[in-house]
């Protein structure tokens, strides 16, 4: 790393966690982080077994040892700060994992640009401020991404390893890191192709290097067939509750409703929650810009063309200099 991006990186970590800690403690408890205190107080082994929440225990057990680090027992009274301070901390290492993705993608300045874009982002900091497990889940999510991204440059079984014990971690934080899976299969299975001589001209996937790209997609089910078992646990004793749950809120749901559904959580998701959710063209300018992202990420992986053709060994001068 040189030295002008070491010291763009640290002053993105500086500011990142100025804002994080920004007003940290403020505001009250709300309702979700109130239940986010009573679940700590609970024994560990009501923490750690099914049926205490919907979600899974990971966050719950980080942030009960954190409590009892803070504010030793029997009290358990920390301020606001105090208990925040853990997503706080949790979502500052997103900051560097962004700037390695980026730099895998696009070289040292798109991996400052992706740090500093990580560290000011209004959504990173509001979640990094709440008392709930939607900081940690996103870092898992990423660093997730990150380590499958390491195993396919070629990294090899340490990274396959290592993506396998983060995605676990955060399957078991929050149910939202299973969509990443769906997004890593498709990168995988495209990667194998692309490796295999079918996946046409080079582009996007040619920052990856596996040498035996043949068995990518056979390790990456194998790594998903021991997730697999190893949430199994957590999906037996934690179905009864969730269908208990959900019988007992009585929802009947029409299809105009889940598609009501559908477009606040695409507003919501795109423009912010601040935004009118009746106008399209919020939506839709999202849309448009996130098409240019994707535009920018694959010319920005894709390698220089060719050199012009040779004669005799000596490249054409004439189709060098016009």
């Amino acid at each position: 790393m040189r030295g002008w991006s070491r010291w763009g990186l640290l002053l993105a970590l500086v500011v990142g966690f100025a804002l994080r800690v920004y007003q940290l403690g403020a505001q009250d408890l709300w309702g979700d982080e109130g239940f986010t205190t009573y679940v700590i107080s609970l024994p560990w082994s009501q923490v750690l077994t099914p049926g205490t929440d919907t979600h899974p225990p990971v966050y719950y057990a980080l942030l009960k040892l954190w409590a009892v680090l803070v504010a030793p027992p029997p009290g358990l009274a920390q301020s606001e700060f105090a208990l925040r301070f853990l997503s706080a901390a949790v979502a500052l290492p997103m900051i560097p994992l962004a700037y390695l993705a980026a730099v895998w993608l696009f070289g040292r300045r798109g991996g400052l640009l992706a740090a500093w874009l990580m560290a000011t982002a209004p959504v990173h900091v509001y979640y990094a401020q709440e008392l709930r497990m939607y900081a940690l889940a996103s870092l898992l999510a990423l660093w997730s991404t990150v380590c499958l991204m390491g195993w396919l440059r070629g990294g090899g079984r340490p990274w396959l390893a290592a993506y396998a014990v983060v995605t676990l971690l955060g399957l078991y934080t929050h149910y939202g890191v299973f969509f990443i899976l769906p997004a890593h299969a498709l990168a995988v299975l495209a990667y194998d192709i692309y490796r295999r001589g079918r996946g046409g001209r080079r582009g996007l996937f040619s920052i990856f290097s596996v040498p035996s790209a043949s068995f990518a997609v056979r390790d990456w089910l194998g790594v998903m067939f021991a997730l697999a078992l190893a949430y199994l646990p957590w999906v037996v004793g934690q179905a009864r509750y969730l269908l208990g749950h959900a019988s007992q809120k009585g929802w009947t749901w029409r299809l105009a409703d889940l598609w009501g559904i559908a477009w606040r959580g695409l507003v919501s998701y795109t423009a912010g929650l601040t935004l009118p959710t009746g106008e399209a063209w919020v939506v839709g300018l999202n849309v448009v810009l996130g098409l240019v992202g994707v535009a920018v990420l694959v010319w920005g992986a894709t390698p220089p063309p060719p050199p012009p053709p040779t004669k005799g060994g000596v490249r054409d001068r004439g189709a060098a200099n016009p």
